[in-house]
């Protein structure tokens, strides 16, 4: 049975930690992959299991072309289930902690996967 992002990180539990993404490069290195959707509800339920004092966690997040990119969860928008992002830090600083929206995919393993939310034909960091 393969085990979650929650359960591989149970012992984790109590410190303060990131959750990070990888590429398929890292497939080599005999770690299986996750969906996007399963590591951003991984990262809530793990984050709701920390006392206060311990929430300093953020996740899941992958190192890309653009920048760190956070996925914070999937919301509904305007009847449109989306993937709601976040880049941490870009190669544009003025792209920092701005919030943006991919059309929900539940096979989407990398931003690469994901198709800008809306109707735009780009994400703001493709412009």
């Amino acid at each position: 049975m393969r085990r979650s992002p929650v359960d591989s990180l149970a012992g984790e539990a109590e410190k303060s930690l990131s959750l990070f993404l990888k590429d398929g490069s890292l497939a080599q290195d005999g770690c299986a992959g996750f969906q996007l959707k399963e590591g951003a509800s991984g990262a809530v339920t793990l984050i709701q299991q920390l006392s206060g004092l311990a929430r300093t966690a953020r996740g899941p997040s992958m190192s890309c072309h653009p920048g760190k990119v956070e996925i914070q969860g999937v919301a509904e928008i305007n009847g449109e289930k989306t993937i709601v992002l976040r880049m941490i830090q870009g190669r544009n600083p003025d792209w920092v902690q701005w919030p943006f929206f991919a059309k929900y995919d539940e096979d989407a393993t990398w931003l690469d996967h994901l198709q800008p939310a809306f109707g735009e034909a780009n994400f703001f960091f493709e412009n």
